[in-house]
């Protein structure tokens, strides 16, 4: 039987905040699978493919703005919406650095709960419209 539910890649070096964003995205019967930071994150997307991508913006090995060109760089994941959570608070320099790294969306960590679960599903629909 095959797996219906949309899955979410989360990527974010820090344990605290995946567990977080599983919690948040489970409620909502997504499938959830975690990276611990960009390379994990580049290995998964070797074998895996989510409907949508959330990464944290810093993160030691490769931060959020250089995975998210990576990934929009490749043509097998460049198709996959990027979601872009930041502990900075979202000025329009922010924004447009998140922007041209090839973002789809982005959300503030302390508008977390209910923005991402509404950004993944916008994202979810407009992926299924195209």
């Amino acid at each position: 039987m095959m797996n219906t539910q949309p899955t979410i890649l989360v990527v974010d070096d820090e344990w605290l905040n995946r567990e977080l964003i599983e919690g948040i995205l489970s409620v909502f019967d997504y499938h959830v699978l975690l990276a611990n930071g960009g390379d994990a994150a580049l290995k998964l997307l070797a074998h895996e493919h989510p409907d949508v991508i959330v990464m944290d913006v810093r993160m030691p090995d490769i931060d959020g703005y250089t995975l998210c060109r990576m990934v929009k760089d490749n043509p097998q994941t460049a198709q996959i919406p990027v979601i872009m959570i930041t502990a900075l608070e979202l000025t329009a320099t922010e924004k447009q650095r998140i922007i041209e790294a090839g973002a789809n969306d982005m959300v503030s960590r302390m508008a977390l709960s209910k923005g991402l679960v509404e950004k993944v599903g916008q994202q979810l629909a407009q992926k299924l419209a195209s």
